[in-house]
């Protein structure tokens, strides 16, 4: 595998990009282990070295289709979060338009984790409210996985559960606080920024 990195590395030296060669690297990992009939997408600006680690691990493996969406400024469909121009509230809808379309074992690798608002939004999907596992991380990359465990939740008096197979706590309180705000304001047809109700 040393002399397959190697030949990417050099073929992505001359390419625009902001992923390190230890991200390039990782990306290629990630690929070559897709198992077979299954997707690789990576949205960010369509021309960037992550796209040629993607394909190339790949073809080093299963030999799966890998897709590049190009994003644009205000799109909601993004799966490589682009550092540059995201912001929190975007971040988030990235990673929730891509949510439902993600199969049991996916794994989704986010760039600019560095910056606050991918950090944050990570953060959260890791956190009370989110359905992804922490895997690993190189450099501003992080990698997360969809939460496999089918929870048994123990909820204590002031609404905050602890599943009794994996031991991730979830606050129920915010839970239901939050779900009551998202559906009033779906309601009213205010769809505006929400804010922080912890």
């Amino acid at each position: 595998m040393a002399n397959e990195v190697e030949s990417v590395r050099q073929l992505t030296s001359e390419i625009e990009g902001c992923i390190s060669d230890a991200e390039g690297e990782l990306l290629y990992r990630l690929a070559k282990d897709v198992p077979e009939g299954q997707a690789l997408v990576e949205v960010g600006r369509g021309k960037d070295k992550s796209i040629v680690w993607l394909a190339k691990g790949s073809e080093a493996g299963e030999k799966n289709k890998v897709y590049s969406i190009a994003s644009h400024k205000g799109s909601p469909d993004h799966v490589k979060v682009d550092e540059e121009n995201m912001h929190t509230e975007y971040v988030k809808k990235v990673i929730l338009s891509w949510q439902r379309h993600l199969c049991p074992n996916a794994i989704v690798a986010v760039h600019g984790c560095n910056q606050p608002g991918s950090s944050q939004v990570i953060k959260e999907c890791l956190g009370d409210l989110g359905y992804f596992t922490f895997k690993q991380s190189v450099d501003t990359t992080m990698v997360v996985t969809v939460d496999k465990c089918i929870h048994y939740w123990i909820i204590d008096s002031i609404e905050i559960g602890i599943c009794k197979y994996c031991g991730r706590k979830r606050n129920f309180k915010r839970l239901s606080r939050e779900a009551t705000r998202s559906s009033w304001c779906k309601s009213s047809g205010k769809m505006g920024q929400l804010e922080d109700i912890t």
